[in-house]
């Protein structure tokens, strides 16, 4: 037998034990210390202290899956901790290595611990007198102390019982001190990689399933619309989440951003109504006398939400006031876990320092150059501003999730009255993630229109949301006259959408993927629009599919304005219909510093081919 005394407490354990992998002390403190106290008030209906340690006894259970040997982690409960954890508490404890309770009294000076210290006795407790020992020392302990499971603890002078007994009874006086210590063990030495889950369910939360979910981490957020919730657990436990038998899919918050924008070197903007872009798509022609404009609709009664960085504090000099819904605009933060819930917060969205929404934004209402209107797509829509992104223009897809599902809202409530809804989403991330695309089902089937950007992963492929088949997706091109001269940009004479010689898709356009869906191409490569980089009014080209996407919202506003029933099937359809093929190929064009370089792109790029506005407008009347 291998014994080893402390003070008043003496440990027999079988030398024969197989030590295996050790177990740190703080965990298997804490392992010891919940699930014997937790036992203990089962055994005599406190519930309510219970209660009070079902937390720190479900983050044992945790930790211990994961530090402990395989054969350990089998008697460690998951799911229902409360429920279970009873019919395991012996075998677990029994099969602990003596090394392992050696660990727990030195680290707690066992020999003065008692467990009614932390939970009153029950009435029949009475204190127990036992003869003096070799050393003439007299002991006396508190029964209630000595009693777990029905089991007297060992004291000195006992006979030896069985393997089993002994272990049992000595674990009695250690319980109460190892619940102590996880009591006031760091948060950081319980826990692993904390990180953001989304989760979405099969059908609505139950309170049970709550429960259960609760017993993996903090959940933050649910969307009973959705049948979805985020929450904060450790990255060890998103496969058990999965597993769960209610849970359809569970995935880490995905980081999204707007990606990266290439900046001109060329500041300079001349006045100008019409630009190469608009021109591109046939919404204005800037090579004629005066401008003209293409179309008839000017996105008058239709809502565009942007989900972006929000607006910068000078909107108003851009865009005036008349055309974004101010009552409406907010602000969501969080994600990923690291603040723990997806907070709205109204006022921030007019606070932005990163301008990437205000460009967005002037692709689809035109904006003030110093005194010129240089005129947008849809000029008369109303624009929600929704911040979902950061002031580094990054976020997660849990708070992108919560954006759209706050438009969503705004239309099924009636806000809008019965006025089109678009959405449009100038960023991505690398992975799908099952929350955001809830919201965007549920949107579409709303009747919101929603657009996004394709990407700027070039042949790395598509991203999310803008790859799911209920989104409206957007590469970016380029017109080979830009950088011929100083004025390009808004008087050149850009081809009218049927000949595709003029056009490129720009080579950090992200391509479709096998199973990626690529809608149309757009304008997206040198757009001009406010751009402020040191707090003053500024302008700058940006190039991404951050700057095709607005263009296609702009002209769904449009058609929208023209049909306002449309569907996003229909929407779809026609923008693919109507499209000018441009088809695989190369185009020699000049860089903002008049370079010449070849641009080459296949089949996997341009989607059905370049957006022509007018076109789709007839084909949904």
């Amino acid at each position: 037998m291998d014994t080893w005394s402390r003070g008043r407490v003496t440990l027999v354990g079988d030398a024969a034990y197989s030590p295996g992998p050790a177990v740190g002390g703080g965990t298997g403190l804490a392992v010891v210390g919940a699930f014997t106290l937790a036992h203990h008030l089962i055994r005599h209906d406190h519930v309510t202290a219970y209660r009070r340690t079902e937390q720190a006894m479900t983050g044992a259970v945790r930790q211990a899956r994961k530090v402990a040997p395989a054969a350990l982690r089998q008697l460690v409960p998951t799911g229902d901790v409360a429920a279970r954890v009873a019919p395991h508490v012996l075998r677990l404890l029994a099969s602990l290595p003596p090394t392992f309770l050696r660990a727990a009294f030195a680290l707690q000076g066992a020999d003065r611990v008692r467990l009614d210290d932390f939970v009153r006795p029950p009435p029949t407790a009475r204190h127990l007198r036992t003869s003096s020992d070799a050393d003439g020392r007299d002991r006396s302990e508190r029964a209630g102390a000595a009693r777990l499971q029905g089991h007297r603890g060992l004291l000195e002078g006992e006979p030896p019982a069985s393997k089993e007994t002994c272990m049992r009874r000595a674990l009695a006086g250690a319980a109460a001190a190892a619940a102590l210590t996880a009591a006031v063990l760091p948060t950081a030495a319980m826990a692993g990689n904390q990180i953001g889950i989304n989760v979405v369910l099969t059908s609505d939360l139950t309170a049970g399933q709550q429960a259960e979910l609760s017993t993996f981490g903090r959940i933050n957020n649910s969307h009973p619309e959705l049948d979805a919730l985020t929450m904060r657990a450790d990255e060890a436990d998103l496969d058990d989440i999965r597993a769960l038998p209610y849970v359809e899919a569970a995935n880490a918050d995905v980081p999204v951003t707007t990606g990266p924008v290439e900046t001109s070197p060329f500041e300079d903007t001349l006045e100008g109504i019409a630009t190469w872009n608009t021109d591109q798509i046939d919404v204005y022609d800037q090579a004629a006398a005066g401008d003209p404009r293409e179309v008839a609709e000017t996105g008058e009664g239709v809502y565009v939400a942007v989900l972006d960085t929000g607006l910068l504090r000078t909107w108003p000099h851009y865009f005036g006031t008349e055309h974004v819904a101010e009552e409406l605009g907010i602000s969501f933060g969080g994600g990923g876990g690291e603040r723990g819930h997806v907070s709205s917060q109204p006022n921030k969205w007019q606070r932005d320092t990163n301008s990437h929404g205000t460009h967005v934004i002037s692709s689809i209402l035109g904006y003030n150059l110093d005194g010129a209107a240089v005129a947008g797509v849809a000029p008369q829509a109303t624009v929600i501003p929704v911040k979902v992104l950061n002031q580094n223009g990054s976020g997660w897809s849990s708070v992108v999730a919560a954006g759209i599902d706050y438009v969503t809202d705004l239309k099924v409530s009636g806000a809008l009255g019965d006025a089109p809804v678009v959405i449009n989403m100038s960023l991505g991330g690398p992975a799908p993630d099952a929350f955001t695309q809830a919201a965007v089902e549920r949107a579409v089937a709303n009747g919101v229109l929603v657009v996004a950007s394709a990407g700027n992963s070039g042949a790395a492929g598509m991203g999310y949301p803008g790859a799911y088949p209920e989104v409206i997706s957007v590469a970016a091109t380029g017109w080979t006259g830009q950088w011929t001269n100083a004025t390009w940009w808004n008087t050149g004479d850009v081809a009218d959408p049927t000949t595709a010689q003029e056009a490129y898709v720009a080579d950090f356009s992200s391509r479709a993927l096998t199973g990626q869906d690529l809608d149309v191409a757009a304008p997206g490569s040198n757009v001009v629009g406010p751009y402020q980089t040191n707090g003053q009014v500024s302008y700058y080209f940006l190039s991404g599919t951050s700057m095709a996407a607005p263009h296609v919202a702009g002209a769904l506003a449009l058609m929208a304005e023209a049909n306002p029933g449309l569907t996003a099937t229909e929407a779809e359809s026609a923008l693919e219909q109507s499209a000018l093929p441009i088809g695989a190929g190369s185009r020699e064009v000049l860089d903002g510093t008049g370079a010449p370089t070849t641009v080459s792109w296949g089949a996997d790029a341009t989607g059905a081919g370049l957006m022509n506005v007018p076109a789709a407008i007839e084909l949904v009347r």
